[in-house]
């Protein structure tokens, strides 16, 4: 329950950057266990600092996919980000999937943490268009993607 408290807070702090997801949501498919939703919790002196909120995707062979990440303003530049996406490495590592996807909005700073940790820009979601699930988007949105198995090969180098 601490955990829920937590992220809840944390979404909310941030919710112009990682959008909002209902509390239904989440004690449903994430922690209700409806769905194959994880989440990661980042904590210092067994303090929350940050989460991250994953979707194994189409499952082995295949990348997850990262739908929500957040770090308490006053922990961010201290690696903890980075610590989030290590456990996602394991993950990855794990339970066979190649790495992970995310999408992010043109206009954020965190598209700079993206980038600063290896992830490649593979497209745009242009505002205005719909996506595969009918969703339109309000502004333009990168698509990211970073390999993160370190048991398989990648053949194709996939920037644009």
């Amino acid at each position: 329950m601490q955990d829920m408290l937590f992220i809840d807070k944390l979404q909310k702090d941030n919710s112009y950057a990682v959008g909002f997801i209902q509390r239904t949501v989440w004690d449903k498919y994430v922690f209700g266990g409806e769905r194959n939703f994880v989440v990661f919790v980042c904590e210092k002196n067994n303090d929350p600092v940050g989460y991250i909120l994953i979707t194994p995707g189409m499952g082995e062979g295949h990348p997850i996919k990262i739908q929500q990440i957040a770090v308490r303003d006053d922990a961010r530049r201290l690696d903890y980000g980075s610590a989030l996406i290590a456990v996602v490495r394991d993950f990855c590592n794990t339970f066979n999937r190649t790495g992970a996807t995310l999408r992010c909005r043109t206009d954020l700073e965190s598209n700079k943490f993206w980038e600063a940790l290896g992830f490649y820009k593979y497209g745009i979601w242009e505002k205005g268009k719909v996506n595969h699930v009918g969703f339109k988007a309000s502004k333009d949105i990168n698509l990211w993607r970073i390999d993160l198995n370190d048991r398989q090969f990648q053949l194709f180098d996939l920037t644009i």
